[in-house]
């Protein structure tokens, strides 16, 4: 618990010292998860953001910015890169400014020397070169990075999707309710019409075995029980919305899901998000919470998933998306997930979400994966 004492301290500490009308920098909000805050330059202010993981103070905080500037990515690097006495979140704020107004060529605010007065930085220019280290893990070929890569090149899904009969007389549509077989029937009849008209995305075998993921969701009891249930985004069937409606009864999480029902503004689920990529089920889903705002819970800035399941060292193709969402489920309680029913959806989206997991998946790739006991807060 001392951890979080002295992180707490710290957080107050920079909301004294850069308030939301700082001239310079400004700290907009801080929680036990995540710090917002703003640099104010030319042309526009720029909004930064620091998530904080489950391993703090072990491992830095993980910064992102929906700013596409190539600098601010490399002073990221340079803020994880740095000595581990450096992970505290007052001395990375620190070396945060400093090298923001370094980069913009402003003054440092005179708050800064107050700020951790035994520390100075001693880093090279933002603009320079990323030392070797620091360079991020060498992508599949043709990769981008910074990409999940759902937006892949158009490839023909051949014959995958053969109309040749009814749903009536499938029999893989065996313990299926008439209505999912509709929606088996009208999928199959989309996918073909992208595929004739050449705009489908995603390969044969893939989407194959998505309708057959699909398929196997509408048979299985967790569906026909209302614990979740399954829809494709514009009828894609590589962008799927969960909505997750039942979780341990025991678990505090479960209390809030029932609070949801009666609440005026928001949903009375949890909604999530599955992108696939043609290279499922080598390569797992993207997924991510999308409503409502999760406290704890290994969910990350954005709405991101802390689990090393969702990424290429822990997934299998073996695994089954049932499977998954049940285990993700399972994860939300074991990590005390709560609902905050008061903060702003705006803190959540696909972006912000894809930043915090390429971030985790950096630091997990060099430090292997941990979940700290309950005692470590």
């Amino acid at each position: 618990m001392s951890c979080i004492k002295r992180l707490k301290d710290n957080q107050q500490t920079l909301l004294e010292l850069f308030p939301k009308d700082h001239p310079v920098f400004r700290v907009d909000s801080c929680t036990l998860d995540e710090l917002s805050c703003k640099f104010v330059c030319t042309p526009s202010p720029i909004e930064i953001t620091g998530s904080l993981q489950d391993t703090y103070p072990r491992y830095p905080p993980i910064w992102f910015s929906d700013s596409e500037d190539p600098i601010l990515t490399r002073i990221f690097d340079q803020l994880r890169l740095t000595d581990a006495v450096n992970f505290t979140v007052d001395r990375q704020v620190k070396m945060l400014v400093t090298q923001l107004c370094r980069y913009k060529h402003i003054n440092c605010p005179p708050e800064l020397k107050l700020l951790c007065p035994d520390f100075d930085p001693q880093l090279p220019p933002p603009d320079s070169a990323i030392p070797p280290e620091s360079a991020p893990v060498s992508p599949d070929p043709g990769s981008d990075p910074d990409d999940t890569g759902f937006e892949d090149e158009d490839v023909p899904l051949n014959d995958a999707f053969d109309d040749s009969a009814s749903s009536d007389d499938r029999s893989e549509y065996d313990g299926i309710s008439s209505q999912d077989a509709e929606r088996l029937e009208k999928l199959r009849a989309n996918q073909l019409q992208l595929c004739a008209e050449g705009v489908t995305k995603g390969g044969m075998q893939s989407s194959v075995r998505l309708m057959k993921e699909l398929r196997d969701i509408y048979r299985s009891e967790s569906y026909k029980q209302g614990v979740f249930t399954v829809e494709m985004q514009d009828d894609s069937l590589y962008d799927w919305k969960v909505k997750l409606y039942k979780v341990d009864q025991d678990s505090e999480l479960s209390k809030d899901l029932q609070a949801l029902s009666n609440h005026p503004s928001l949903e009375d689920h949890i909604g999530l998000q599955f992108l696939f990529k043609e290279t499922y089920p080598y390569e797992p889903p993207f997924v991510r919470i999308i409503y409502p705002i999760i406290e704890k819970g290994y969910v990350q800035a954005g709405g991101a998933i802390c689990m090393e399941l969702l990424t290429k060292q822990g997934w299998s193709s073996a695994y089954d998306i049932e499977s998954v969402i049940m285990q993700l489920a399972a994860t939300l309680v074991k990590g005390c997930a709560r609902i905050n029913f008061n903060a702003s959806q705006s803190q959540y989206s696909l972006r912000r979400a894809q930043r915090t997991y390429h971030g985790i998946v950096k630091i997990h790739e060099k430090s292997g994966w941990y979940t700290p006991p309950q005692a470590d807060g």
